[in-house]
């Protein structure tokens, strides 16, 4: 399987000798990605930079990280008392429910939470990270900023999401046969991806006017190749 990412695992041990966190040390390369002559013919290839610096990130996953049985309790004993806080959380739509933000003060490294038991902070329902970039990456590699390109060779087949500008913008519905929905995990991973914001070009104009709304269209969608949206939303499901 291609992994987008080479990953070394390594602890973070306080002065107490207690673990606060299991942090990974990752080397990011890019990715160069062809397309063949169909959508199901991609081919990606790792890259590494020339004296590229390792960035140090946290793996957003529901085994080690985020098990399903995890309380409050367990939160702070894993990443400190001080870092968590209690905050309302947004649903869409205008409507709110009360939550656990975990590094509320960095931006890079914020999370959400929302519990099955509201009362006593007991069982994630949902963990979710969204903005441009983070530091918590997937198991299989991704996190915030990663294109559609990219997140199609993970997978190892084109799938399916939801158009732009709306309130499910960009949503991945399915991952057809690809290796992201073949996944024995406790949870389930989803993600959302948008086209960037900063480009106003005529062209990115007329191929962003073709993928909006709240059809369904392949990653393989000629339109959606050319803009290669990012990810900028990640979410662990426990329903």
């Amino acid at each position: 399987m291609l992994f987008a990412n080479i990953v070394v695992i390594i602890l973070s041990v306080l002065a107490s000798g207690q673990i606060d966190d299991a942090e990974l040390l990752l080397i990011e390369p890019q990715l160069d990605c062809t397309l063949g002559n169909n959508e199901f013919n991609l081919s990606c290839q790792p890259k590494m930079l020339v004296g590229e610096k390792p960035k140090l990130v946290r793996s957003f996953n529901c085994e080690s990280t985020f098990p399903q049985t995890m309380d409050l309790t367990e939160l702070a004993q894993k990443f400190g008392r001080s870092n968590i806080t209690k905050e309302d959380i947004s649903l869409g739509e205008g409507f709110y429910e009360s939550g656990t933000v975990l590094f509320a003060d960095l931006p890079n490294s914020r999370i959400e939470i929302l519990w099955k038991n509201q009362i006593q902070h007991q069982a994630p329902r949902e963990i979710r990270v969204s903005g441009n970039k983070s530091s918590w990456i997937t198991d299989t590699g991704i996190s915030l900023g990663t294109t559609l390109i990219q997140v199609e060779a993970v997978n190892r087949y084109p799938f399916r999401l939801a158009g732009f500008g709306w309130d499910h913008s960009g949503n991945v519905i399915s991952w057809g046969n690809g290796d992201l929905g073949k996944s024995h995990s406790k949870c389930t991973l989803s993600i959302s991806l948008k086209p960037h914001a900063y480009n106003l070009s005529r062209e990115y104009r007329k191929l962003s006017k073709q993928l909006q709304g709240g059809r369904e269209f392949s990653s393989g969608h000629p339109a959606m190749q050319k803009l290669n949206p990012r990810t900028y939303h990640m979410l662990l499901n426990y329903e």
